[in-house]
This record gives structure tokens, sequence and C-alpha cells, in this order.
């Protein structure tokens, strides 16, 4: 930031003078200062640098602090409820975070010396992304109590509250304070994408920072004025330094794919989250262009695991919160187990309406539990209703596949198409998720109650899957996103994992491929395998003689289906064959 000059198209409101000039100076100084880095300084004074975040464990996220060397894990709550995004207070002292209480989302302090939490916020709706002032007498943050994603910042010494961006009708959120205080970045998506936007505090500006067709995430400062921001641009998923005197950035070398990143307290270090399938890792960098590759620091973690933000911590302080939780344990995974029956079989659920309402003895209960869950979120009884559950042993058709998880009694398709709210909006949204070269949906339920108590703002923006937008507006390429949408949701696909019901990714085959054929979108197809190949899931709950019938080998060679995913799904390979499929490689 430092020779920074307000961008193009930055708007200034009656709240005071300007001031860039004296934020210009302060913060050249700042970045020119010769003395050793604030890391330095800290770790004399007994601190050294922690990195917090949030980890779902249990079917409820909690708040974690990893060593600097990555080899100690600290876990910080462990409440029944929900907590994320955690920051801690420069003196080391206090950890901010928001937290849904009694269904309702606020900020919260918790004292790390006396194991004292403080409410700081009582609005009904949502609050969400704390972050502090580098005095630590401020906190900044993203509230709907406006109607729409706001940056507040509150004055803790006076309690006094200021809406930053209260002319914005868009999303505006995760801020983060410019090293000497005087600015705020965060994500506003007032240009149909995500953009990173500063406000000036003295004056009131506020105007574009980093901007472009791609999407900008997590504005991290360091020190010397840089921005740190994860970039998703199509398939790739980069964390990147931007200048913010010109809003150019580069990415980091050698990230692959990121979720959430954040700077060291000196700048010399990045650490991002890296996901893999249902498993996350710590990667740490270098921003200083070095030749040092990535590496790995810690993991494997639970997925989701993000809200990454460094902190300069008292460890002995770290120690005793943690050894206050010790003693409390996750509550139980919503429906996460099901009956350890001898003989698992086809069980009917009563009340559910679909084709042929049964599934697998050892995984109904576990639906059941998921679908009183959905319905206590969402205020509506969403799975009442699905598309499809158990298919026959015998069905086959073009567009759907033989070895379907849905014989096993395993799988669920939900509804496509939930209807609409009193206000005409759709119930159910999908967003889309690029991880690895797949093409993944999350699946959004839009909430009943529109007034706090259930779920919270949609920041990503919903997949448009109408005729008009996949052959018109974006031929051949599915669609395109329709554009951010207000509202409290409810993430479906995370409560259905919870419980163990995952999703699968589209299809993307030269003869079978979502971008052009809408049915191998499978946004809506949800099993649980339970680590079983599918082999031993049909043979839990159907009769040998069936199984023989209609999968031995020649009716399976029939199905033309590659030996690879024959091998995967752990059918009985001849001899003759079997050779030949433990050399094939997945492509």
């Amino acid at each position: 930031m430092r020779g920074y000059t307000r961008p193009p198209g930055m708007r200034r409101f009656p709240t005071g003078r300007c001031s860039w000039l004296v934020l210009v100076c302060l913060l050249a100084v700042w970045g020119l200062a010769s003395g050793p880095a604030p890391w330095v300084h800290a770790r004399e004074g007994g601190t050294s640098p922690w990195l917090f975040f949030a980890r779902r464990v249990g079917g409820q996220d909690d708040l974690w602090a990893l060593s600097p060397d990555g080899e100690r894990l600290l876990r910080l709550t462990a409440t029944p409820d929900d907590e994320r995004w955690p920051a801690l207070s420069p003196d080391g002292r206090r950890l901010a975070y928001a937290a849904r209480r009694n269904r309702n989302w606020d900020i919260y302090v918790l004292d790390l010396t006396t194991g004292q939490e403080e409410r700081l916020t009582q609005d009904p709706h949502f609050d969400g992304w704390p972050a502090w002032s580098p005095d630590g007498q401020r906190l900044a943050f993203a509230s709907m109590r406006a109607g729409d994603l706001d940056i507040f910042v509150l004055d803790l010494r006076r309690r006094a509250l200021q809406n930053m961006t209260a002319d914005s009708p868009a999303h505006d959120f995760d801020p983060d304070w410019s090293p000497d205080g005087r600015a705020i970045a965060f994500v506003s998506t007032r240009a149909g994408v995500h953009d990173i936007f500063l406000a000036e505090l003295d004056s009131g500006a506020v105007g574009p920072l980093v901007s472009g067709p791609q999407s900008f995430r997590r504005p991290r400062w360091l020190p010397d004025g840089r921005l740190a921001l994860l970039v998703r641009a199509g398939r790739r998923a980069d964390v990147a330094l931007a200048d913010a005197r010109t809003g150019r950035w580069k990415r980091l070398q050698g990230v692959g794919v990121a979720s959430d990143a954040a700077p060291s307290p000196d700048g010399r270090l990045l650490r991002w989250v890296e996901p893999r399938e249902n498993r996350a890792f710590i990667v740490e960098g270098e921003t200083a262009g070095t030749d040092r590759l990535p590496r790995r620091v810690a993991g494997p973690f639970p997925e989701p695991t993000r809200d990454l933000k460094w902190g300069l911590a008292d460890e002995q302080l770290l120690i005793q919160q943690a050894e206050r939780v010790a003693s409390l344990s996750s509550p139980p995974v919503a429906g996460a187990g099901g009956r350890q029956e001898e003989e698992p079989l086809l069980v009917r659920l009563e009340d559910w309406h679909t084709g042929i309402p049964r599934l697998n003895s050892l995984v109904a209960p576990s639906f059941e539990a998921l679908r009183e869950r959905v319905r206590a979120e969402v205020g509506y009884d969403f799975l009442a209703e699905v598309s499809e559950a158990l298919r026959p042993v015998d069905f086959a058709s073009e567009g759907s596949d033989y070895l379907s998880w849905h014989k096993a009694g395993r799988a669920v398709d939900i509804l496509l198409d939930a209807g609409f709210d009193h206000d005409g909006y759709p119930r159910l949204e999908i967003v889309r998720e690029d991880r690895f070269d797949e093409v993944f949906w999350r699946v959004w339920l839009r909430c009943a109650a529109q007034d706090g108590s259930c779920g919270r703002p949609l920041t990503e923006p919903p997949w448009d899957l109408s005729y008009r937008a996949r052959w018109v507006e974006a031929p051949g390429q599915g669609g395109k996103p329709r554009g951010f949408v207000p509202g409290y949701y409810v993430d479906f696909t995370q409560l259905a994992e919870d419980a163990g019901w995952r999703r699968i990714s589209s299809y993307e085959s030269p003869d079978f491929d979502w971008r052009t054929d809408k049915t191998a979108l499978e946004f809506w197809h949800y099993q649980r395998t339970d680590d079983l190949t599918w082999w031993q899931a049909m043979q839990q709950v159907h009769p040998a003689d069936e199984l023989a019938r209609w999968f031995d080998w020649p009716l399976v060679q029939e199905q033309e289906e590659s030996l690879w995913r024959l091998e995967a799904k752990g059918l009985p390979i001849p001899p003759a064959h079997r050779a030949t499929a433990v050399r094939l490689v997945m492509p």
C-alpha cells in the first residue's frame, strides 16, 4: 500500500476530509522501516506466531490453533455450536470469532487468560468475519442487520458502531485492516463477481482495490502493504500477492489448489489449505519468490478446514484454554451411525415419497436423522420427497449407471426443483465447486424464516441452469453463474456430509458431459458407502444367486465398463482379465 492512490471509481462519503496523503506517508514509513520484523519483537516478548482456523468435528465447527512448526494442534472450543472465523487480538490475549448460539450468529470474544466468553453483538441478524484493528481497540465485521452484508466497525471503548458500506446493496464481507489501521480491505460483489474493495476509515471513501474477471477472496494484509489473496479463474484456485498501489497481482508458484490462505505476522510466509477428497492439508510457501517449493506442514484434517488467520500468541495461554476444553467431547454426528445388524436388509421408510421408498437398513437411520436435521434447520421437510432411492437390481437405462449405488440401497437423489418461497425465490440453489479438474456442486436451501434465526448469507453466486443460460448465453458451458442472491440459506451438502452422505462429481466424458447433457450434472446424487466397495454393499442386501444372474461376467462386459472401474467397484473379475485390470491406471 506504499505510494497508494485512490483507484478510479472510488467514492467519497461526507464523513470527513480526505486522509489519503497521511495514509500513504504512514504506510511508506512502515514499509521502509529497517528495524526487526514484528515477529522478531514478539518472540522476544514470549509470544510466537500460531495459526488459528476452524475445523469441522462431530458435525459442527470448532476453533483450533497450530504451532509455528506445525507439530502441535490445540483445540480452543468444544461447544455444541458452530464457531467460525477466529482472530487473535494484537496483545495475544483475546480471541474474537463468530458463534452460532441459540440459532443466531454473533461476534464473541474469548479471554484466554480466564476462559470467559463475552458476547459483543446482540442483533438478531447474522454477524461474522471479525477482524481486529492493529491497536486492538476496534473490531471490523460483516453483518446482515441493515438488510444486506455490510462492513461494520465496532469501537470497543465507546461501543459505537459504524456502517462503512451503507450505500451498497451488494455483499460486502471478510474485512481485514491495513497495517496502520486507517483502512479496511474486504470482499465485495458490487460488480457481479468477487472483487477486493478498500474502505478508508477517516474519509469514508470506498472503492475497488483489486478487480477483474477473476474471483478474488480472502484479502489479508502483509506488513509491507501488499495483500495476500485467493484467486479463482476457471478451474484454477491459487494464492496470489497483490500490489495495493496498482491492483496488479501475481500467483505464488507451486500452489496447486487452495481454499483458504493467510500470511504470517512478518509477511515472509503464506500458509493455505490444500483440499483433497474429504480431507485437507496445511501448506506453507514463501512470499519472497524464492526457489523453495511449498511444503505440507500439517494434516490431514477433516474437510472443511477453513478461516485461516495468524496471531502472535502466548503458548501457555493457548495450552490453558486447550486444557479447559479437553474434558468436553464433540456431540455425535447427526445420523452418522447405523444399526449394526448381523443381516442387513432393505427396509421401507414410512411417510417418504419416492419410487421405491427403501434403503439399506444400515444407512436408513442416518438418512432419517439427516431428514430431521434439515427440517429443523430450514423450517420445512425438504427430504420428505426425493427423486429416487432404491433401484431394482436389474435396472438398466442409457442415462444411468448399471453399477449404481442406488441398487445397494445406499444412494438418494434429492429433488431437482424444490419450488419457490413466498417471496418468489427458489428454495434450492446450487453452487459450482471445482476440485482438481472435477466439477462438484454444493446444494443450498433457502430458509423458511428470513430473520437471522436460520442459516447464513449465501456469498457464492448460484448456477443458472436455464435453457437460455445453457444454450444462448453460455453454449457448451453448462450454464453460468446467475448472480448473487440476498437472504439466508443452509448448506445442505454440509449437513449431508455430517451424516455420512456424500455428493459425487459431474460426468465429463466425450459421450456424457454435464456441459452439454443436463443429466450428467449429478448435483442431486448423494450416497453413503461406509468405505465398502460397491460389490460388498450389494452382497449385504441381495441374494448371491440374484447377483450371479445380473452381474455375471458376460453381462457385465455388455455394459462396456472399463476394467479399472470394475476393479474399483470390487466386482469379481475372471483370472484371465484380472492381471490386466491391476496394470491399468485410472485416467
